[in-house]
């Protein structure tokens, strides 16, 4: 896939998932439970598999900044990795491998 189709491929996963756009303290429905085999699968750090879960609850850049300590660039830094990692390119498409491993018998 060259660079022109990666970057449409992401925008339109952006258009379809709509992300939360404020923070709950709980999570889905199974969430839990995917973000752990998320993170085992992936070999995600402690930090990552935080960002997950925050990304999960709907928490902007700011608001996982401002609840786990850190600064803004930091946030950014981990959230590449995580990208990079799951082989994806935003918060949408971590959403959706969450949820494909939450909910196995669905297709998308």
């Amino acid at each position: 896939m060259g660079q022109r189709q990666a970057i449409e491929h992401c925008e339109q996963n952006q258009r379809q998932l709509s992300l939360p756009t404020s923070g709950d303290d709980r999570l889905p429905p199974g969430a839990e439970e995917a973000i752990r085999e998320l993170a085992k699968r992936n070999r995600l750090t402690r930090r990552e598999n935080q960002i997950v879960e925050l990304i999960c609850r709907g928490l902007k850049n700011g608001s996982m900044a401002y609840e786990l300590g850190l600064t803004m660039p930091t946030v950014r830094f981990h959230l590449q990795n995580l990208y990079k990692k799951l082989g994806t390119c935003d918060k949408g498409e971590v959403l959706l491998q969450v949820w494909r491993i939450a909910t196995p018998e669905a297709t998308v």
